[in-house]
């Protein structure tokens, strides 16, 4: 099965895997500033229709999260499976099938990332205009 994989497929798999990595870690670390910046206004605020909004992107970000979580656990398999591809075991699953599914995963986590980013710094924008100047 994984006997027509290359050495240096095996190399960029090993990179592009790694690379995926840092995308889920970077993901996880601006889901916890969203989190916090969604709290801080949720906290703040008295106009109920932007306290729903908040609680829906807070729900968004949980949600999220829970997914990258589990983008870095198929990250991490796959991982473990190219180094024991690169010790010479065999392998039950495609370490090549696998990396074209996880790049479909983490392309999708990326695109769902930056749309809900984008979402809650829009809203919260749109609250910084709206509070009154305190001088």
């Amino acid at each position: 099965m994984n006997a027509t994989i290359t050495t240096g497929e095996l190399s960029q798999f090993n990179v592009l895997t790694k690379t995926w990595l840092s995308e889920t870690e970077y993901i996880s670390n601006e889901i916890r500033f969203l989190k916090d910046l969604v709290s801080h206004h949720t906290a703040f605020l008295s106009d109920e229709s932007y306290l729903v909004s908040l609680q829906q992107q807070s729900k968004i970000l949980n949600n999220l999260e829970k997914d990258t979580e589990k983008v870095s656990e198929n990250l991490q398999q796959q991982m473990h499976r190219l180094h024991e591809v690169y010790a010479g075991k065999p392998m039950s699953v495609s370490v090549k099938d696998n990396h074209g599914i996880l790049e479909k995963q983490i392309a999708l986590l990326t695109k769902e990332f930056r749309s809900i980013r984008n979402n809650v710094l829009e809203l919260v924008a749109e609250l910084e205009e709206k509070k009154p100047d305190v001088e």
